[in-house]
């Protein structure tokens, strides 16, 4: 354990059950070679002490013969004896050998970081947010504020601020297409539009053939469960799909769940809406966790008890983030949003309503992988991954996610995306041990704050400071500020810095656009607040810009998600307890998350930090293999033929839909390129589509064009020197391409065959040093990485001795290997799912889980998973029937005597005097009968027996809507029916 080295509990853990593997191993070896003799328990601590004297007293050994709690004494005891300039050591190793209780031993941490950093991590999310909090509010920070009131050279920042604000005088940087030396009034700056439309990627919905892919395996799930043999779901009951999407306590999360709900046009397909009103209707179909759940939920509730014939679908997005129990809330007075989660999914009404099917959707599931988890494993669906580039052979676009960021550290380039800032650091190791008694955090947000401002203030005016901004700052701020002045059009790139205060975050945002504004920088890039609980709040100067950018907005239209900031130069401060799953632009660059510390030494924790960088990138951008997604063959074998698939996944959605099913409002190709007819007459006026709408396409995804072959080498050396202009001219490809496989359909090629387009670059991500430590294990081979951490803060271990997770497997057996060792907290929503140990009973018949990747494209697998839900039962209620007329349909009665109904006889004298008619009316019974010819329908004639047979035509068929009864007959199975139903074929006529 190095010096600098965070103390994880779950390293040491490794080291235990090592060392007791390779005990066991020797003493196996010397019992079989019976030569040689183990070492006998008294001199175990003559040992551990003679190891430990080669860590230049970094580790010191405490042996006792009493007990533990002895030996931890001795070593306070020594902590008062010390002299002053006398070092402590970072650790003490207290043994106790005992002849009765055999050899125990205990970890004491007492360096100065290591027992900060442990300290810290024992803290939750909430506790640590409330202490930083307490200390902002109480003032205990104002020595560190005055500390940096000063520049590193010694000068008051603010006066230099001001002098800097006189000598410029009312002038301000030009806005863009300008270097930062040239200066324009404030009103030129406002009223300068860029001259042409950029190339923006928005207001475009397809779905990947990953999506569809993945949105089968969860109809292929949902039919499993219907074919169980348990009865908890009956599809042949249902004609129509209805839905609700819950979504955690984020402004820009509902908004943009809105948005691709709209775009996808499901609502209209599913028959919910009408074409003219889904727009305005869709904000009743996406609840978010607050105080406007109870109304909202109610009311889903009560369409699920009037529509028995409706299968509701309630899709739970984001669903690791709240797992507080309803109770453990209440009893515990918690923050009001906890256990809302709980309150909705697990409530009784949810549970027993024989037509409602939870959908639970996450990127980090561990915390519901536990032995209490109340989704079986069964019911599990994964995104589909591949180990190397080969098994995508032929796609534009690659998956970079975590693993990928991982394993870019050995590509050997002198510009690594994942960094880890060495100055600053240092910088803050410094300041750790001047201001012992304040959180890490405080320390690195006001360290951060200052050199983003010196590092703005030496690329403007005042050089002298380049040397005391660390070089990483310094560079991304360089690019943020002159990106604009190279582009014609204003477009530049946004730098996401997370600070989970929201208290700091505020402090951060103040004190920058203080510094930016005072150095005329204010309509060069925007500064914004990426808080949960509010909307975006853009400057007007800026959204006048994205309108003009967008061309056809409204009047009234302002940007909602980070998605409709795609090519503004900004810097986004994303405050909140958690990033909660939105989709930034392509045109994020940077992602600082140099405050994520020793707070965050959990696995969901860390890797949803780090995920806010994942997205699709261009093949040319990598150079190791990576995990692409892809429909190749294996795949689909695998997918077609699983086990789970039933009979209604062979239902051929490409057949003409019945007369009924016109509700929808859909044609017969919905399927198979995942558009909406709804919205197809909108999108055909536009050019082709320059960007899906979802997660897929949300950042770096360019349609139609990549770079050559010519730029590969270069992007791979110096991915961030190309972040803002392409290396070589792109060529245009066969058709539209999306970020992990070719659309489903190729739309409006000749559109894009003269584009070109910007390259598709990983994100680059600033890490702290613990951070950077635990995922650059593939580096180092070394350390742990974060998936040997504690999967979540609400779950423990079952087992300090377990076998080790290794890095490179996959999701489902991660997921079998959390069920096995982990368990839920007393205060978890899953802690009271006490079922049977065999857990067959504690398992929820009707809920699924779908796990993927951050930003890989969930959110419109389960909106086509809806659509063609909704299809399938479709299906499922219609017939074939012939398509041909009524026997004696339209023949009029030539005699108006008529007998009444009411007699039990006929009438021989009415009978009578009804006109015979010879004809035969049916054309169905021309081959039986002798006397009917198409040529001579009135007259007898004999068949010529020298006449050919006619070949049999074929009978036209229209499907039909099945009866409730008759549905219910078709698809009900219980034994008692089976009794008087005749199954046997060979016994129907």
């Amino acid at each position: 354990v190095g010096p600098d080295q965070i103390p994880l509990r779950e390293e040491f853990e490794q080291i235990v059950l090592k060392a007791l593997q390779e005990f066991t191993l020797r003493e196996r070896s010397l019992q079989m070679s019976a030569q040689g003799a183990s070492v006998p328990p008294g001199q175990l601590p003559w040992l551990a002490r003679l190891i430990a004297s080669v860590s230049r007293d970094l580790v010191h050994v405490v042996v006792t013969q009493n007990s533990l709690a002895e030996g931890i004494s001795e070593t306070l005891r020594s902590l008062n004896e010390l002299k002053h300039q006398q070092k402590l050591p970072d650790y003490v190793v207290a043994i106790c050998a005992s002849k009765l209780r055999g050899n125990e031993f205990c970890v004491v941490v007492l360096g100065q970081y290591q027992s900060r950093a442990l300290a810290e991590s024992m803290l939750t999310t909430s506790e640590f947010l409330k202490e930083i909090s307490y200390e902002l509010i109480t003032g205990k920070v104002s020595f560190l504020a005055s500390h940096f009131r000063n520049t590193s050279l010694g000068d008051d920042l603010d006066k230099l601020l001001e002098k800097m604000l006189q000598q410029r005088g009312e002038s301000v940087i030009v806005p863009f297409n300008g270097d930062v030396s040239e200066c324009v009034s404030a009103q030129e700056a406002t009223a300068m539009v860029s001259a042409q439309e950029p190339d923006l990627d928005v207001d475009t919905f397809q779905i990947y053939q990953p999506q569809l892919t993945v949105a089968r395996k969860l109809l292929s799930q949902v039919c499993a469960i219907a074919d169980s043999g348990n009865q908890s779901l009956d599809l042949g009951h249902f004609s129509k799909v209805d839905f609700i999407v819950v979504v955690p306590r984020s402004e820009v999360l509902v908004q943009q769940t809105l948005q691709r709900i709209r775009q996808s046009g499901v609502l209209v397909d599913l028959g919910l809406e009408e074409k003219g009103t889904a727009h305005q209707r869709a904000e009743k179909y996406v609840v978010r966790l607050d105080g406007e759940l109870q109304g909202k939920f109610e009311l889903f509730l009560r369409r699920v008890k009037q529509n028995p014939y409706t299968l509701f679908v309630l899709v739970h997005d984001n669903a690791h983030v709240d797992l507080t129990s309803a109770i453990s809330s209440s009893l515990s007075h918690g923050e009001p949003g906890h256990g809302l989660a709980d309150r909705v999914i697990n409530c009784r009404e949810v549970l027993e309503a024989f037509n409602l099917i939870v959908l639970q959707v996450s990127s980090f599931p561990y915390a519901l992988q536990t032995q209490q988890s109340r989704i079986s494993s069964s019911n599990e669906v994964h995104w589909i991954q591949f180990d190397t580039v080969d098994e995508a052979a032929g796609e534009d676009k690659l998956y970079f996610g975590l693993n990928e960021y991982s394993k870019s550290l050995q590509w050997g380039v002198t510009s690594p995306l994942l960094r880890c800032d060495e100055t600053f650091e240092k910088m803050v190791n410094t300041l750790l041990e001047r201001y012992p008694r304040l959180h890490s955090m405080v320390i690195r947000c006001y360290l951060l704050i200052q050199q983003y401002s010196q590092a703005l203030m030496a690329l403007t005016t005042m050089a002298s400071l380049r040397d005391h901004s660390t070089p990483e700052t310094l560079s991304i701020m360089d690019d943020l500020i002159t990106s604009p002045g190279k582009d014609k059009n204003g477009c530049g790139h946004m730098l996401v810095i997370r600070v989970p205060s929201v208290q700091l975050a505020m402090l951060a945002k103040e004190r920058l656009q203080e510094v930016r504004d005072k150095l005329g920088l204010q309509y060069r890039f925007e500064i914004l607040l990426g808080n949960p609980a509010s909307e975006l709040a853009v400057t007007k100067h800026f959204v006048t810009r994205l309108k003009a950018w967008r061309g056809n907005e409204q009047e009234d239209w302002i940007p909602r998600t980070y998605q409709d900031l795609e090519g503004l130069p900004c810097i986004v401060i994303l405050t909140g307890k958690d990033p909660l799953g939105e989709t930034f632009p392509r045109s994020l660059k940077y992602c600082d998350l140099r405050l994520i510390d020793s707070s965050y030494l959990t696995r969901t924790a860390l890797e949803q930090e780090v995920g806010l960088a994942c997205c699709y990138v261009s093949r040319e951008a990598i150079r190791r293999p990576v995990v692409a997604l892809d429909l190749s063959e294996k795949e689909q074998e695998r997918a077609n033929g699983s086990e789970n698939d039933s009979d209604e996944l062979l239902i051929d959605l490409d057949r003409p839909q019945s007369n009924s099913s016109a509700v929808t409002g859909t044609s017969g190709s919905l399927a198979d390129n995942g558009v909406s007819s709804s919205s197809a007459a909108d999108k055909a006026q536009k050019q082709a589509p320059v960007a899906d709408f979802q997660p897929v396409a949300h950042s770096s995804v360019d349609e139609g064009a990549s770079p050559s072959r010519t730029g590969r080498e270069s992007l791979k050396q110096e991915c961030d020197s190309l972040g803002t202009q392409l290396a070589s001219s792109t060529t245009s490809k066969g058709c539209s391409l999306s970020p992990a496989a070719q659309p489903l359909r190729c739309a409006a090629h000749s559109a894009r065959a003269g584009r070109a387009l910007r390259a598709a670059l990983p994100r680059i991500v600033i890490l702290s040093k613990a951070a950077y430590c635990l995922l650059s294990s593939h580096k180092s081979g070394s350390l742990p990485s974060s998936s040997s951490l504690l999967p979540h803060a609400d779950v423990s271990w079952l087992s300090s001795l377990r076998p080790l997770l290794q890095q490179d497997v996959n999701s489902e057996e991660q997921s079998l290997y959390y069920r096995q060792w982990t368990a839920a907290r007393q205060h978890h929503a899953d802690f009271s799912n006490q079922g049977e140990t065999s857990g067959s009973r504690s398992f929820h018949p009707r809920r699924l889980l779908l796990t993927g990747p951050p930003q890989v494209g969930k959110t419109g697998s389960y909106l086509q998973f809806l659509r063609i839900l909704f299809r399938m039962l479709i299906r499922l209620l219609e017939v074939d029937v012939y398509d041909e007329e009524e026997v004696d349909a339209g023949h009029a009665e030539s005699s108006e005597v008529t007998q009444s109904s009411n007699d039990h006889w006929p009438d021989i004298e009415i009978f009578s005097k009804m006109a015979f008619d010879l004809s035969v009316h049916d054309p169905k019974y021309r081959t039986i009968s002798p006397v009917y010819t198409e040529q001579l329908s009135r007259v007898k004639q004999e068949t010529s027996k020298e006449s050919k047979p006619e070949e049999p035509k074929k009978r036209e068929t229209v499907s039909m809507m099945l009866t409730k009864y008759a549905a219910y007959n078709t698809f009900h199975h219980c034994e008692q029916c089976h009794q008087y139903m005749d199954i046997n074929p060979a016994a129907q006529v």
